[in-house]
């Protein structure tokens, strides 16, 4: 699907989000879309944007639809991922200056914050597992890969999954957006807090207590060791060991980095994440990134700001690296659970009560689930879905549609 950077999604004339779930549950209805332009572009150095990705076509990240066709798309070691992006996947865009909700990518970059081995039994209750000494939550928003078909109940010991989502390195916490399954991977990764240190023994611990783990940089190479990681937030690639061998009592290190490094104007930013270090209100790093908050607005207050928090912050970043802040707003468990995707695509195998969408520049199916009628929702349509993820129960990625809109 080609898509025209200025173009804004159509809204739904008079539905709001629930009334459109009621209709869509409950009666038979005709979507149009309402007309109207964006507004011009506006002037800077260009955009940058941190966090899931929450829709396509093209992709978009933090409400902003970036059109990628001209980007570089890769993951954080450089392969190639054009094609291969998933609802959910953290991603960091380097984009064109804003038109309206909309800009032109330069740059994308995936990927996941851990890659490992499950320990134990994951707990079903909690919805909780480990991987690395580290303690992954899945969420009402969390997007289980097709490779895990059954969602959660796919989890079990020795499992290797990478999971992507936003860390709360105090408590060595990963709360995931996207999971999936890997086969027999080279390499392990893992982004946390490093702690203990012995630069002598050129060892670290990453977590605290009986889960930590430790980490073994002696023969990583010299211009691999990016960061001295001495109570900083690191990236670390670890060499795989798999199943049926036993976890080491030490991983060793072929890459040690921060997790983002940002040294360039960029006149509109937004990063979605958490608090990973905290000096005061106006002072902290989301993602390992340095906020000044001197001068934001708090719409939703001020006490929520700790070390932890999952917060977005919306300002400019600075070339130093320092993202000035205009507004921090805090994400409650409640807006995680019921984070809305938007997807932009052709109608397919439609059915009494649900169809497929395709994105044509993505290679990404979607089954929409809905009920009732609507008049003009036939195979072959374009359509603007927004919902929430469904419980994962067949081979592929499911929507319980709130809205739809013809395009």
């Amino acid at each position: 699907m080609n898509v025209n950077t200025t173009h804004n999604s159509p809204e739904p004339c008079g539905i709001t989000r629930r009334e459109g779930l009621l209709t869509l549950l409950g009666t038979a209805m005709t979507l149009a879309g309402c007309g109207g332009g964006g507004p011009a572009a506006a002037g800077g150095t260009g955009s940058f944007s941190v966090g899931p990705i929450t829709g396509f076509g093209s992709i978009i990240v933090n409400g902003i639809r970036f059109d990628d066709s001209r980007a570089s798309v890769t993951d954080d070691d450089g392969n190639d991922m054009r094609g291969k992006l998933k609802l959910g996947m953290l991603a960091t865009v380097k984009g064109s200056p804003l038109s309206g909700t909309s800009a032109t990518a330069q740059t994308v970059v995936v990927g996941g914050e851990l890659k490992g081995r499950i320990q134990g039994t994951p707990n079903a209750a909690q919805k909780t597992f480990v991987v690395l000494g580290q303690t992954v939550e899945v969420t009402g928003s969390t997007v289980f890969d097709e490779s895990l078909p059954n969602g959660f109940a796919s989890l079990a010991t020795d499992t290797i999954v990478e999971v992507h989502g936003v860390l709360d390195p105090a408590a060595n916490k990963l709360q995931a957006t996207f999971i999936e399954k890997e086969n027999a991977p080279a390499l392990f990764r893992i982004t946390g807090l490093a702690r203990v240190h012995d630069p002598v023994a050129k060892k670290f611990s990453i977590g605290t207590g009986p889960t930590a783990i430790r980490i073994n940089y002696s023969t990583t190479p010299a211009d691999e060791v990016r960061v001295t990681p001495d109570d900083v937030l690191v990236r670390v690639r670890l060499v795989a060991v798999l199943p049926p061998a036993p976890l080491p009592a030490e991983w060793i290190a072929t890459r040690i980095r921060k997790p983002e490094i940002l040294l360039e104007d960029r006149d509109e930013a937004e990063i979605e994440g958490t608090i990973t270090a905290f000096t005061s209100v106006t002072q902290f790093s989301v993602n390992g990134i340095s906020v000044d908050a001197s001068g934001a607005a708090f719409p939703d207050g001020r006490d929520g700001v700790v070390l932890g928090a999952r917060v977005e912050v919306e300002g400019n970043l600075r070339a130093d690296g320092v993202l000035v802040a205009d507004k921090v707003k805090i994400e409650d468990e409640v807006e995680v659970d019921q984070r809305q995707f938007e997807l932009h695509g052709t109608v397919s195998n439609k059915t009494a009560t649900g169809f497929t969408l395709t994105s044509l520049d993505k290679t990404m199916v979607v089954n929409v689930n809905f009920s009732g009628t609507m008049a003009g929702l036939v195979n072959g349509v374009q359509v603007e879905v927004r919902g929430t993820v469904a419980d994962s129960t067949t081979s592929s990625i499911s929507i319980d549609a709130i809205r739809i809109t013809f395009e």
